[in-house]
């Protein structure tokens, strides 16, 4: 088995993304704790037959990894790969408190898959990782129906979000929380009517500010957003063929075909009814 460990300590400057995997993968939780230890508290010296996918909210630790030891403080990713020797501690004046998980990633056709995270690296606070952590908490409790793909649906999140910290450039990222709860809400309602100053009401800011503070993360206006996100989405119909371009204007929002027809060719440089006839002579 192909295995890559990464000892690097609070940093992925030497990580080379283009050594990961781009495979699909699938995930199963073995695992989960949002950790408060006693100051006795220890991880015992094993091999691991997981990944070891942990995020230290506050305290310290000691991480002993294949026989090198690792400090880990708040801020702190750990993506331990599984077979790798691993045991830990805490210290009784600075216990840590972590969210884990202990998941088994593997490919479509059962293939172990290796994240391509580093084995150490400082992300820094973020809240919404530790909301995503508490969801995955939520369905093993609750153990309700789904509860499983619940889990795996918020594990692919969690995993989504670290590579995102890890090698989205700063100034591409979404940090805003309600920048984000906004793209969130386009994606699903991109079909309706769409105006900055509903969607400042929804995160409880004034359209001013909101379309000032959209366009810092995203760099171009709500406005902008939406006409590529309907044009995305437009796209994705006429490839499949489904409907017509009349019909695919409709459905993605836009209430004048030709104005939509004009507006597609300016984005794209082809005109939707090419793009529709493209589809027909495969």
């Amino acid at each position: 088995m192909r295995r890559i460990i990464y000892p690097l300590p609070h940093t992925h400057s030497d990580f080379n993304i283009d050594n990961a995997y781009n495979d699909e993968f699938t995930v199963d939780l073995i695992y989960y704790n949002h950790r408060y230890p006693t100051p006795e508290w220890t991880i015992p010296q094993s091999i691991i037959d997981f990944t070891d996918v942990t995020y230290i909210l506050g305290g310290e630790a000691e991480y002993s990894i294949n026989d090198e030891v690792y400090p880990v403080s708040a801020g702190d990713l750990i993506c331990i790969p599984h077979g790798s020797k691993r045991s830990a501690k805490t210290f009784p004046n600075r216990l840590i408190e972590s969210q884990c998980l202990n998941i088994v990633v593997h490919t479509p056709k059962g293939a172990p898959f290796s994240l391509p995270f580093p084995l150490i690296c400082r992300i820094g606070n973020h809240p919404d990782l530790s909301f995503l952590y508490d969801e995955i908490q939520k369905a093993v409790l609750l153990k309700k129906p789904g509860c499983r793909l619940h889990a795996q649906a918020y594990i692919l999140l969690i995993l989504e979000e670290f590579y995102q910290l890890l090698y989205t450039k700063k100034e591409n990222r979404i940090t805003d929380f309600r920048v984000r709860k906004i793209m969130e809400y386009v994606a699903v309602h991109y079909n309706q009517s769409l105006k900055l100053s509903d969607a400042a009401r929804i995160v409880d800011l004034s359209p001013v500010y909101f379309g000032n503070l959209f366009k810092q993360q995203t760099g171009m206006s709500f406005r902008q957003y939406i006409t590529t996100i309907r044009l995305n989405q437009a796209e994705n119909m006429l490839l499949n063929g489904e409907n017509t371009v009349g019909e695919v204007a409709e459905l993605c929002g836009f209430s004048d075909a030709f104005y939509f027809s004009k507006v597609y060719r300016e984005q794209k440089g082809i005109s939707p009814s090419k793009v529709s006839r493209f589809h027909d002579n495969r």
